[in-house]
């Protein structure tokens, strides 16, 4: 959904305080890639809410946002969650194929099993 543009939110929701949740910034590049396959895009986040999160603020957030994180409006799934952060993203941007049509063989160097990792953490001498 992210590379038709019809997703263009990125949620995550937790038990605890893990990243994205105080982690992300607006600029910050998300990569997007199959499990064990390489890189197939990029996006670039555009703005940030990472929040605490409560029955209320929980059917707010369905309510105004579902259509973009494409999700359904059923709070169910995350009742048992405190935390949560919606990365508003730029546009997709595919990573063009090689020789051959293979794609260019461009790697992200995450080996565990987490949705999410923070690769590089910026810091301020990162602008």
């Amino acid at each position: 959904y992210v590379r038709t543009g019809e997703k263009t939110i990125e949620s995550r929701w937790s038990k605890n305080r893990c990243a994205p949740y105080g982690h992300s910034s607006v600029g910050d590049v998300i990569v997007w890639k199959p499990t064990g396959g390489p890189v197939a895009g990029v996006s670039l986040v555009t703005k940030v809410i990472s929040e605490h999160l409560n029955p209320g603020v929980l059917h707010r957030v369905l309510e105004d946002y579902h259509p973009r994180i494409c999700v359904p409006n059923d709070p169910t799934p995350y009742v048992d969650k405190l935390y949560y952060t919606l990365l508003f993203l730029g546009p997709f941007v595919q990573i063009p194929y090689g020789r051959k049509g293979l794609r260019r063989d461009v790697r992200c160097e995450k080996r565990d099993r987490r949705g999410w990792a923070v690769i590089h953490e910026r810091t301020v001498s990162d602008g």
